[in-house]
């Protein structure tokens, strides 16, 4: 059975169209399919494409949709779909053609509230090519009491916003007057003319509404590698000989090669890329809360020290906003982390110059660095002193160690010096001191007359990768340190990087305690290498031949290689670790909440599961709903719940939630799939 295969592939390989066309394996392309549109590479002497698509699963039943020459088709419902397809030459299939195309799966994007303009008091939200109708609801708080304010097509000036609002927004799907479908509510928005946005510290935890309001535990990623790149991390590199170590000596080739424009245009291909619009949805599905996001002083400052600007010769914010908005309009929060200073706060490559560290040089020079470090942070907080998505500032990335007390004197005033540069024009965000390594390496707050801080401490413990015990002794020793720290500091506690690799005990023991302790984490880090195991909550994998030369491919060359590190299409999700994020991700209430439903579709007579928070330890007069049908229990946990859903519901859709007592959970869609007919 292989002869035929190798004797195919060779006469391919020649070009012998003669004897029959040379048909590729089909593959839908994801990034089209988020968008909303199926499309598929075309393949040369094809007749017709047929694809097909369920409502049901990955499985089917399958139903034709398509069947022609065109390489594309639109989604046309707002559930989650399922497609595959074929190609056919003239006279219908022939043993040369292979069998379906790999199962891809649609999954509708949920609408936003725009936080650009909900901050001005409008309520606007981008239209879904596939809804026809939508509805608006308000709330003067983000845990419920909803109202219906909006029902009716789409808005293009949005609605007038009352202060100290929530607001949510979902499309709808209509037909003749019945509703065949519907997305689930956006994350709420609120808006506020006061301070009452911005996240404050309270003692050792951190609240929001000004610090007033209800606790948040910091639940994140770390964007790492995105402006501040790691080759190690990315296996950028690896195709060069020497290979590149570091952030500078990438630059430092590409400028040599292509000057410093055609240097950042390279850059700005792999940034645009490497994180886009749909990676917020992703994270904040799993039930992400923040992005840590590394910065290099390259994307603000020259190497001299002067301001990288824009046409109005303003300071060029561009590239950090373009992050800092779309996690705006998906509810996430962002925290800018300096790990990349000028002169280099540390010799490890980290810092984005291995085996450079100026900054805390005694000399003049030393000097200029510490001052181009607090322009860096004068000149950011200036411009993102309203912004209430950004929680706070980490001011230095793991510094170097101080291992007497003069490097600890220099870096407490190093902090000192920043903290008052930064108060000086914004009072209120947060601001973040790193212990190298732990709780000795910083002052008391109060002693410094630091307030409104959060100490941040990063945990590494990769040599004993799956040896659960020895991070247990290690966690619970950390545990019991921070536990006399805090009482003695008073600060809350964030753990802004650490990672498990690839053993699923050793996430859930550290995430368990993280959330036990209300301390703050961000995952390192969000994207990886296949080469670097359990580092990435995603992971890439390409053969050598595509990996960018930066000291030799053609500028073309490199900009296509480059904007190829995008999520969709080119990374595949840690399963493993994106469950365990949605399982100890903690819900805004501490009412019922519905993390997820699993299936989101189901036939009459099916059932499901439900994922989430504070349902009760046992059934008792609980009940699940399903708009104003309830619906049948299985088994009911506090976290769990297995339902089914009648044999003769007749209806396509509904909204599920949870009764307990007098208060309900929020809102879930449930697809329910009717027979064809």
């Amino acid at each position: 059975m292989e002869k035929p295969f190798r004797v195919f592939g060779f006469l391919c390989l020649l070009g012998a169209s003669f004897l029959f066309p040379c048909f590729a394996d089909l593959k839908i392309q994801d990034p089209d399919l988020a968008s909303g549109i199926v499309r598929w590479n075309e393949v040369d002497g094809v007749s017709r494409y047929i694809l097909e698509e369920s409502r049901v699963g990955p499985d089917g039943p399958w139903m034709i949709v398509y069947s022609g020459a065109n390489n594309f088709w639109p989604v046309s419902r707002i559930t989650k779909l399922w497609y595959r397809v074929r190609w056919e030459k003239a006279g219908g299939p022939t043993a040369n053609v292979p069998g379906w195309s790999a199962v891809a799966q649609y999954a509708p994007p949920t609408p936003f509230i725009k936080k650009d303009t909900l901050r001005y008091g409008f309520v606007e939200w981008p239209p879904l090519p596939q809804a026809n109708s939508y509805e608006v609801q308000s709330s003067p708080e983000e845990g419920g009491r909803w109202e219906l304010v909006y029902s009716g097509p789409y808005q293009i000036h949005g609605l007038r916003a009352s202060p100290e609002t929530w607001y949510r927004v979902r499309a709808l799907q209509k037909k003749e007057d019945k509703l065949i479908g519907a997305t689930n509510w956006s994350k709420p928005q609120a808006f506020y003319r006061s301070t009452k946005g911005f996240l404050k510290t309270d003692g050792t935890v951190i609240r929001d509404q000004g610090g007033h309001g209800k606790e948040i535990l910091l639940q994140g990623v770390n964007f790492g590698s995105l402006f501040l790149i790691e080759p190690w991390i990315l296996g950028i590199s690896e195709a060069d000989t020497p290979s590149i170590e570091d952030d500078w000596s990438l630059r430092e080739i590409l400028s040599s090669r292509f000057g410093a424009s055609g240097s950042q245009k390279i850059l700005d291909e792999f940034y645009n890329a490497y994180i886009q619009a749909s990676d917020m949805d992703t994270l904040s599905n799993l039930g992400i809360n923040t992005i840590r996001l590394p910065l290099s002083y390259h994307l603000l400052q020259k190497e001299d020290g002067s301001w990288i600007t824009n046409r109005l010769g303003q300071i060029d914010f561009s590239r950090i906003d373009r992050v800092i908005k779309d996690c705006a309009d998906k509810g996430l929060y962002v925290l800018l982390d300096l790990h990349g200073a000028p002169g280099s706060q540390s010799k490890d490559r980290h810092s984005g110059r291995k085996g450079f560290n100026k900054l805390f040089d005694s000399s003049s020079e030393g000097e200029g660095f510490r001052q181009r470090t607090l322009e860096f942070w004068q000149a950011s907080a200036l411009h993102y002193k309203n912004n209430t998505t950004v929680c706070g500032y980490d001011l230095l990335n793991e510094p170097s160690e101080p291992t007497d007390e003069p490097s600890k004197k220099a870096l407490w005033q190093l902090y000192d010096r920043i903290y008052k540069t930064i108060r000086s024009v914004d009072k209120n965000h947060i601001i973040m001191m790193e212990a190298v390594w732990d709780w000795a390496a910083l002052p008391k707050p109060a002693t410094m007359g630091w307030e409104n801080v959060v100490y941040q401490f990063h945990y590494y413990h990769a040599s004993h990768n799956k040896d659960l015990r020895a991070h247990k002794d290690f966690i619970d020793q950390k545990i019991r340190e921070g536990r006399i720290g805090q009482s003695e500091y008073r600060v809350p506690v964030m753990i802004g990087e650490f990672t498990c690799l690839d053993y699923a005990p050793t996430w859930a023991y550290y995430l368990e305690n993280f959330n036990r302790e209300k301390w703050s984490w961000a995952l390192w880090t969000f994207k990886s290498r296949y080469s670097s195991p359990g580092w990435g909550l995603f992971n890439h994998q390409r053969p050598s031949a595509d990996l960018p030369r930066f000291r030799t491919d053609s500028f073309q060359s490199l900009s296509s290689k480059l904007s190829s590190y995008a999520t969709l299409g080119y990374y595949s999700l840690n399963g493993t670790l994106a469950e365990l994020i949605k399982d100890y991700s903690l819900p805004p209430t501490n009412k019922p909440f519905i993390k997820s439903i699993s299936p989101e579709t189901v036939p009459p007579g099916g059932d499901f599961w439900i994922k989430g928070t504070h349902f009760g330890k046992s059934h008792g007069t609980g009940r699940v709903m399903l708009g104003d049908l309830s619906l049948p229990v299985i088994s009911w946990s506090d976290t769990a719940l297995h339902v089914s859903v009648p044999e003769n519901e007749a209806r396509c859709f509904g909204l599920v939630s949870i009764q307990t007592g007098k208060t309900n959970s929020n809102e879930v869609v449930l697809h329910v799939i009717q027979p064809l007919s």
